[in-house]
């Protein structure tokens, strides 16, 4: 997500929570300066947990993006005897569309049953 769409949804975030807030003091549930307090601590919280968030699913997809880079080189590497390449990983995608083509369909699990 580029910077600008996330500068306007963390926007539109902050809007909600404070409309939240001024309604839970208007029904005296919490009084203003907490509610204040509770969405500047949310608009902290919030977004230190989302960028932990998606550091973990980046690095969960370059271990795999590397793990697919392995087995590709791997199935190049089978198909011509004596050449192992070393597969970088923003190649993979091109070569798994150029390889995928070419290897026999899997069978079913449910072959049989």
């Amino acid at each position: 997500m580029d910077d600008a769409i996330r500068a306007s949804v963390w926007s539109a975030v902050r809007s909600m929570l404070i409309a939240i807030g001024a309604w839970l003091a208007g029904k005296n549930l919490l009084d203003s300066e907490t509610a204040s307090a509770l969405v500047g601590s949310l608009m902290v919280a919030l977004p230190a947990l989302v960028g932990v968030l998606e550091k973990i699913t980046a690095d969960r997809k370059a271990k795999a993006d590397q793990a697919t880079a392995l087995n590709v080189g791997i199935v190049v590497a089978d198909r011509v005897t004596g050449a192992t390449p070393l597969v970088p990983a923003s190649e993979v995608p091109a070569l798994i569309a150029v390889i995928a083509p070419t290897l026999p369909d899997a069978p079913s699990p449910l072959a049989g049953h």
